[in-house]
């Protein structure tokens, strides 16, 4: 196992550590990787990830990948939700489009191992590529559409994580 460690190979083939390889080898309460990410009610989000499958889940689990919608960052109230489920051996691109209903202010992105019963599962993922693309900001002078003031380098990109 190599969670954020050299070794681990990414989607592109590389050892340069840019996958996370997320191991359960017991049911262990809540073994989940956890991001919170400030949202905007009402705006349109894609959520996005590769995943692959390195040991399988004994029961037929499969690796979850979850958008939940908070009010905040102490909330227990889910006000809306999206997920993305791998189970394949190979690098596997996927995504899904959430809108935060009124109220919600955080997007706490979830990634954990199921059983087939939908409890905790063993095995072992690598996670790849994570990213929660939001609504496109306006930037005076931007004239091209690319994310920067013309004339002038820059890049425009999703919020990455992991």
């Amino acid at each position: 196992p190599c969670p954020w460690k050299a070794g681990c190979v990414d989607r592109c083939g590389s050892a340069s550590a840019t996958a996370i390889n997320l191991q359960i080898d017991q049911d262990a309460g809540l073994p989940w990787l956890i991001q919170d990410v400030p949202v905007t009610a009402g705006a349109e989000y894609q959520f996005s990830a590769w995943a692959k499958r390195l040991i399988a889940d004994p029961s037929g689990g499969q690796l979850a990948a979850q958008v939940w919608m908070l009010a905040d960052a102490n909330s227990s109230t889910i006000l809306e939700s999206t997920a993305l489920l791998f189970a394949g051996s190979t690098w596997d691109f996927k995504s899904s489009l959430i809108t935060p209903p009124v109220g919600a202010t955080v997007a706490r992105i979830i990634f954990g191992l199921q059983d087939s019963a939908f409890g905790v599962g063993t095995g072992s993922y690598l996670i790849d590529g994570v990213a929660l693309v939001g609504p496109k900001l306006t930037i005076a002078g931007d004239f091209d559409d690319d994310g920067d003031v013309d004339g002038r380098c820059g890049h425009q990109g999703p919020v990455s994580f992991f």
